[in-house]
C-alpha cells in the first residue's frame, strides 16, 4: 500500500515538475539544489522543507514574484529561483538543478526517481541530536551557513506527505526527531509545522493518515499550523487535477502560494505582537522604576 503511493509520487514528480528540454546526456540522476546569498541584510529568513509539494511551491513562488523578486501579499520576502541543467538532469534528461537566492528557501531533492525515493523517506528529516542527520537537515544547515546576512531563521516543515500513510507510528518518529531539531540542530531558530491535506483522494486507502498530524500537533501546539479548514474550502476545485485522474494529491501553484503566504504572514504577525508585548513590558518596568525613584526623592 505504502509502496504503491510512493511509486505514484515518483511518477507525478516526473510528469508534473519536469521542464521539457532537448535530450541531454544524463550526467546526473540526482537533483542539485544551490543556495546563494544575495549579500543583503535581512532580519528574518524562511526555510520550507518538504517533498513534491515543496518542489511545486518553489516554482510557484517564482511565478508569483515581481520584477524586484518580491512576493505580493508578503512583507520583506525576496525570492529568486532558476531551474536549469547546469549541474543535474532528471531521468528524461530535463533540467534538475534548482538555484535559490534571497531570504526564502525551499528544501527538497527534485524530479528524478532517485530524488523521490530520498525526499519522501522519513529519514530525510532525521536527527539523533548528536551530529548524525538526514539529507534534508543537512540542507537546512547549508542554507543557514551560506547566508550569514540573515539574522534569524524561521524553519517550516511540510515534510511527511508520504509518511502520513503510516499514521501515528510515523508521527511519533517525526516528533522525536523534531525535538532534536529544536534542542540541538537549530536552537536559535523558530521552528513550525504545517498540517497535511489528508482529506484528499491520495489518502483514501488509509483513513488514519490524519493521526500523523495529530502526533505533531499534540507535541508542538504553539508551533503547529492546522490548515484543515483551508484545504476543505478548496477541495477539489483547487487541486492541480480536480478530477484526480491521475494526480490525487497536488494543488495548483496559486494554492501553494496562498497556503504559505498565510503561514508566513501568521509567523510575521505573531513575531510583531510578541515584540510589541516585550516593548510594552519594558516601558512599564522603566516607568515603575522611575516612579519609585521619585517617591524616594520626595
Amino acid at each position: 500500500m505504502f509502496v504503491s503511493n510512493k511509486g505514484f509520487l515518483r511518477t507525478a514528480l516526473a510528469l508534473l515538475l519536469s521542464t521539457s528540454l532537448a535530450f541531454l546526456p544524463a550526467f546526473s540522476a540526482q537533483a542539485k539544489t544551490v543556495y546563494i546569498s544575495d549579500e543583503t541584510a535581512h532580519k528574518e529568513g524562511y526555510i520550507i522543507i518538504g517533498e513534491s509539494h515543496i518542489v511545486l511551491t518553489s516554482d510557484a513562488y517564482e511565478r508569483a514574484s515581481d520584477e524586484n523578486h518580491q512576493i505580493t501579499g508578503l512583507n520583506d520576502i525576496y525570492y529568486q529561483w532558476t531551474l536549469d541543467s547546469s549541474l543535474a538532469v532528471d531521468d528524461s534528461g530535463s533540467s534538475n538543478t534548482f538555484t535559490m537566492k534571497g531570504n526564502l528557501f525551499f528544501v527538497f531533492e527534485g524530479n528524478a526517481s532517485a530524488d523521490a525515493d530520498l525526499q519522501t523517506s522519513k529519514e530525510y528529516i532525521y536527527s539523533d541530536g548528536k551530529g548524525n542527520r538526514g539529507a534534508g537537515v543537512t540542507k537546512i544547515h547549508e542554507i543557514i551557513e551560506s547566508n550569514p546576512n540573515i539574522s534569524h531563521w524561521n524553519i517550516i516543515s511540510y515534510h511527511g506527505a508520504v509518511s502520513a500513510l503510516q499514521g501515528s507510528e510515523a508521527g511519533k518518529y517525526y516528533v522525536e526527531n523534531y525535538k532534536n531539531w529544536i534542542s540541538y540542530e537549530f536552537p536559535t531558530s523558530s521552528i513550525y509545522f504545517v498540517s497535511h491535506s489528508t482529506m484528499t483522494k491520495f489518502y483514501k486507502q488509509n483513513r488514519k493518515a490524519y493521526l500523523f498530524d495529530e502526533e505533531i500537533k499534540q507535541a508542538f501546539p504553539s508551533q503547529y499550523f492546522d490548515m484543515t479548514s483551508f484545504y476543505n474550502s478548496r477541495y477539489p476545485q483547487q487541486m492541480m487535477d480536480p478530477n484526480m485522474s491521475p494526480d490525487t494529491i497536488h494543488w495548483t501553484h496559486a494554492t501553494y502560494v496562498e497556503l504559505f503566504n498565510h503561514v508566513i504572514s501568521r509567523i510575521q504577525s505573531e513575531a510583531y505582537t510578541a515584540k510589541c508585548r516585550l516593548l510594552r513590558n519594558r516601558l512599564f518596568l522603566e516607568r515603575t522604576r522611575h516612579d519609585s525613584q521619585k517617591a524616594v526623592l520626595y
